[in-house]
């Protein structure tokens, strides 16, 4: 009885005790009313003019916006990828997304092809289509196959210069929304290789890049394929060489050819079969990955695969950044003071104490380096990786020039500031030019090696160092040895058996007379 009332009584205080808990915490939090609501709405002005150190703390859920530590806020529930990437922000991408396919008559296509790009925002959203084998000819107007908000480009099949009455041909659909500057460069027709070739100046391109050169291609089944990329290499090579800071892509229907045999620095970014288990449509580029490819259904009847391929390019500015670097200003005033410090050096003192030729060495060379170093001032200088050789602090002053003037609309300020940044701009080009043409004429190799790496985008190779072997020489001595040596180990010549051993009785009498007779009888004992 008393055991049961006691653990009534421990009960009851627990719940006291729970209940005092509650309640002081109840007190503790702020409650508003729905008037003191309203009220604080309507003196919004009056509140404005309050600083915000003299808020309550509970009131405080987030931080001033002038209130920073440094930290970055982090995206959250943000999906990762390029695709995602490119849906964010469609019309400026690093390089033109593209959507690449064989349609194989586009007459007999045009409602379907007009409702994939509808229905499908990333299609709808590309920079430009290639279509390849379109069988268009003279008769079908380019309102009739030209999507809403593209521009048409197209070559059709030359029944002169093809030998062939229908097939081929090539349309290319630039989305204004991402370019309306476009320019047909060429266009070729032969019976082993049709393409054209548009240059495009987008709204928004990488500052590393000019313009976008896009050429359609596409080869039948039945070239040369030698004969087909040999000429298309030829047609490239020309274009980079007339357009040297442009991005040329140049894609569609390839079937058997490969580009990157005769031109080793375009490579395919096509990865997912075309056709069947193949991949017949390729798209080459100048730059390692930069694209990722995405197999769709194919348009009607065709036995192509439509291909969404998406940007995976950054630009040099974000994947290298921005490096700093410490250089010293020399002129001639501090190169004076620099060498009033020498001759008030008494260099004997150094002599006398080192020991031994390295120990000096050590010691001089310590000591002009403190010099240099407070005799000369230094200066942090940023390197921006996207910026040209030739690019200078004046020509970067001088386009701030030009933006400001455009700004505070001054037309003539404008219009000077232009004309001055384009010569200067001029003149950094070719005093870079006449740089290169002096070190090279000079057989300064060490300088040469440093602008052909500049100008060629030249890269160390990142691989780890190869493990080395103890055994490797012997192995490499026995692998370039192992014709000069017979594969079987040397053994010498076995002896010949002996001869079996025959006495003869007549052989025995013989021999008796022609011995004396002591040494018979010893031989006999």
């Amino acid at each position: 009885m008393a055991a049961a009332r006691l653990a009534t009584v421990r009960a009851l205080l627990l719940c006291l005790l729970l209940f005092s808990v509650l309640h002081v915490r109840k007190s503790e939090c702020v409650t508003y009313s729905r008037w003191e609501l309203l009220s604080l709405r309507n003196n919004l002005h009056a509140a404005a003019e309050i600083p915000i150190s003299s808020f309550p703390a509970e009131i405080l859920t987030s931080k001033p916006a002038n209130d920073s530590c440094g930290h970055k806020t982090s995206r959250k529930h943000h999906r990762a990828g390029v695709l995602c990437r490119q849906r964010e922000n469609p019309y400026r991408p690093t390089l033109p997304a593209l959507l690449l396919t064989n349609v194989r008559s586009i007459k007999n296509k045009i409602d379907e092809f007009f409702l994939f790009l509808q229905s499908h925002k990333d299609y709808r959203d590309c920079s430009a289509i290639c279509l390849t084998e379109t069988w268009l000819d003279n008769t079908v107007p380019d309102l009739a196959v030209t999507p809403p908000g593209f521009s048409l480009h197209r070559v059709d099949r030359s029944v002169k210069l093809s030998n062939k009455t229908k097939g081929g041909g090539i349309c290319l659909m630039i989305n204004q929304r991402w370019c309306n500057n476009v320019k047909e460069l060429s266009r070729f027709c032969s019976p082993y290789l049709e393409y054209m070739c548009a240059k495009c100046r987008p709204y928004y391109l990488p500052r590393e890049f000019s313009s976008v050169i896009l050429i359609g291609v596409y080869i039948p089944p039945s070239a040369n394929a030698n004969v087909a990329t040999s000429e298309l290499a030829t047609y490239i090579s020309s274009v980079e060489n007339s357009h040297p800071d442009a991005v040329v892509i140049a894609l569609g229907d390839f079937n058997h050819a490969n580009l990157s045999i005769d031109l080793p620095n375009y490579t395919q970014q096509v990865t997912c079969p075309s056709r069947g288990s193949n991949i017949l449509d390729h798209c080459y580029v100048p730059i390692n990955d930069a694209y990722r490819s995405f197999p769709r259904a194919p348009l009607g009847k065709s036995d192509h695969a439509v291909l969404l391929l998406v940007p995976k390019y950054r630009q040099k500015l974000k994947s290298n950044g921005v490096k700093s670097k410490v250089v010293q200003c020399w002129s001639s005033a501090f190169i004076d003071t620099l060498r009033g410090c020498f001759e008030c050096t008494n260099w004997d003192v150094f002599s006398a104490a080192a020991a031994t030729l390295d120990e000096l060495t050590d010691t001089v060379t310590s000591y002009v380096k403190f010099c240099v170093e407070t005799c000369i001032p230094t200066k942090t200088v940023k390197t921006y990786s996207n910026n040209k050789p030739w690019f200078t602090k004046d020509i970067r002053t001088l386009h701030k020039k030009k933006n400001q003037a455009y700004t505070d609309g001054n037309e003539s300020l404008y219009r000077a500031a232009k004309y001055e940044l384009r010569a200067a701009i001029r003149k950094a080009k070719s005093k870079y030019a006449n740089t290169l043409e002096k070190q090279i004429a000079s057989n300064d190799t060490k300088s040469v090696w440093k602008k052909l790496k500049i100008m060629t985008d030249y890269k160390k190779s990142t691989a780890p160092p190869a493990v080395t072997d103890q055994d490797l020489p012997d192995k490499l001595n026995n692998f370039y040895g192992r014709f000069e040596q017979s594969s079987t180990p040397y053994a010498p010549p076995s002896p010949l058996p002996a001869p079996p051993f025959h006495i003869h009785e007549e052989e025995v009498r013989a021999s008796f007379p022609r011995t004396k007779r002591g040494k018979q009888l010893d031989l006999m004992g």
